[in-house]
This record gives structure tokens, sequence and C-alpha cells, in this order.
């Protein structure tokens, strides 16, 4: 993809036609990436982390929203689907979000993803 140039997606079409402020970014997407990226974020063990969180399989994530695991992004989804977000997000500049593909993400004010959304507050951070 040339430098600047990012895909339409479903997703970026809900961020342009909401008038809100966002920025694309790409990365380098990785298979099967993320818990152990996540693990060496946080400083635990791998294992640790996939015994917290239980992602849904690949199919059935698919089939609820539409999208293939690595593009789905919370701005649209083939079924309505409640969302929640940790009250101390909204303390924060900003947010990265999938974008609708793998490898990009659009960065947005926690505030507005929440008022988009329609998200449902919740204290489960530690």
């Amino acid at each position: 993809m040339p430098k600047n140039r990012f895909p339409v997606t479903p997703a970026i079409r809900v961020l342009k036609d909401s008038g809100i402020s966002y920025t694309l970014h790409s990365y380098k997407y990785e298979e099967k990436g993320g818990t152990k990226s996540a693990a060496d974020e946080l400083n635990v063990d791998e294992h640790q982390v996939i015994k917290t969180f239980r992602p849904c399989k690949p199919e059935v994530a698919h089939r609820h929203t539409g999208y293939f695991v690595g593009g789905i992004s919370p701005l649209v989804a083939r079924k309505q689907m409640k969302m929640y977000y940790e009250t101390s997000i909204v303390d924060i500049p900003y947010v990265y979000i999938n974008a609708g593909r793998k490898g990009l993400l659009a960065r947005i004010s926690p505030k507005d993803l929440i008022k988009m959304i329609e998200a449902i507050p919740v204290n489960v951070a530690i």
C-alpha cells in the first residue's frame, strides 16, 4: 500500500459520515500475534493471558460481525451487539480501533467512540 493511501472500508465510511476527527494508521499484521503481543506488553506469561481472555472462535466472530478476525471493527457489524468500555478510557486523549482491515487502525477520541457505538460503561480495570 503506498504511503498515506488507505483502503475505504465500511468502518472508514462510518467514520467519514460521522464527522468526527480520526486518523488512520497501518501496521504489520501478525497472524495470531495478539495474545503473544499482549502478554509481552503486560509482562505476563502468554498462558495466563489465554486463561484470562477467551476470544470466540474465528468462525463465530465472522458469523456475528460479517468480518474476519484481524479486521473486525466495533463500528460495523452484521448483528446488533452490546458494546462495553472501561470507564477509565474517557480520561485518555485517544484510542486505536480496528478500521475494518487487517493491519489498519483508526485513532479517535474515546468519547467519540463511546457515543458512536452507544457503549455501556463498566469498571473492570485493575
